[in-house]
């Protein structure tokens, strides 16, 4: 638990040596120095370069734990890598992919929205032929024009 506390309080601090936590962690389990490493990566694959940044950062820890033991170096910061990360482009299969699907998206949520406005529209029609509105205004000295008419009106207002 305490380790977990550390961590949790490192999570705003920036450091140039180590990348933020909360992108994964590195434990380095079991050193035969100069000859085995194991190391155990713990990642957050939501970040889309986080696999070559601490792929880097395992190999740093390892050469130069390897050049401290053969006596090539004397400190870390001897050591020096830079890690530039430049992905593949986008093929134009995977563009067609997510542009049908973002066709079909865009058609689904009209669809709903035209299926809304059109059942509004008809329960007012509904609502009339159950409750004989129209038979009632008629009887009162109303045109049949004029009813359709404020129905209309009332339909765009509210």
């Amino acid at each position: 638990m305490a380790y977990d506390e550390e961590i949790f309080k490192l999570k705003n601090t920036e450091n140039l040596e180590f990348p933020a936590p909360y992108y994964g962690q590195m434990y380095i389990d079991n050193i035969q120095r100069g000859s085995r490493y194991d190391i155990v990566l713990l990642l957050n694959t939501t970040s889309q370069s986080v696999v070559g940044a601490y792929g880097a950062l395992a190999h740093k820890a390892i050469l130069t734990d390897y050049l401290k033991f053969k006596g090539k170096i004397t400190n870390a910061s001897d050591l020096k890598f830079n890690l530039i990360n430049s992905p593949f482009p986008i093929s134009r299969i995977l563009q067609g992919v997510a542009s049908t699907i973002a066709g079909t998206n865009a058609a689904f949520m009209m669809t709903i929205a035209w299926l809304m406005i059109s059942d509004s529209l008809l329960q007012n029609l509904l609502k009339e032929r159950d409750r004989n509105i129209k038979h009632q205004i008629m009887v009162s000295g109303c045109s049949i024009g004029a009813y359709w008419a404020g129905n209309y009106i009332a339909d765009v207002v509210f």
